[in-house]
């Protein structure tokens, strides 16, 4: 296929690209000068329509995009409040839970915390006041009161370092 023919191609595909009838290229001439000549008038047209529709295309992926982020901020958002009502109970609870532990006999309190894990046991009793952790120590098995107070020495121990 020749370079006329080619441009020819193109020239008839950019015709219809940009509307124009094919009728309009009747009176070309064989040696293609004047479908050169409309080639390159069409060819600015044909040019601005395809940056319009590539335009029209990334403004609505932008759209699209900007809705996206938005709900994204949405539940981001909820997700936020949700770890902010999740540590406020968590933080009265834990509240409560000492307050329970301390009100209770020595005794008592000693029987459930050596149900419990380790941690949370020692966590429960830091929290407690001194003396009355201490009665609660006191009651716990040996081997229980040996692993929460090395629990709580350890806890202590990285508490100065820091």
């Amino acid at each position: 296929m020749t370079r006329a023919r080619v441009r020819v191609l193109l020239c008839a595909w950019a015709i219809g690209l940009a509307g124009v009838p094919l009728g309009a290229m009747s009176g070309e001439k064989k040696d293609g000068g004047d479908v050169e000549t409309f080639c390159k008038a069409v060819s600015d047209v044909v040019r601005e329509r395809e940056f319009e529709q590539r335009k029209q295309e990334l403004e609505a992926l932008k759209a699209e995009i900007n809705g996206r982020i938005e709900t994204l901020e949405a539940l981001k958002a909820e997700v936020t409040d949700w770890q902010r009502k999740r540590e406020d109970f968590a933080v009265k609870a834990r509240a409560s839970l000492v307050e329970i532990y301390t009100t209770m006999k020595p005794d008592a309190a000693a029987a459930q915390l050596g149900q419990l894990d380790s941690g949370l046991a020692a966590a429960i009793l830091m929290k407690m006041e001194t003396r009355k952790a201490g009665l609660v120590l006191a009651e716990m098995t040996t081997e229980k009161a040996a692993q929460v107070a090395s629990i709580i020495a350890a806890a202590a121990n990285t508490d100065k370092r820091s």
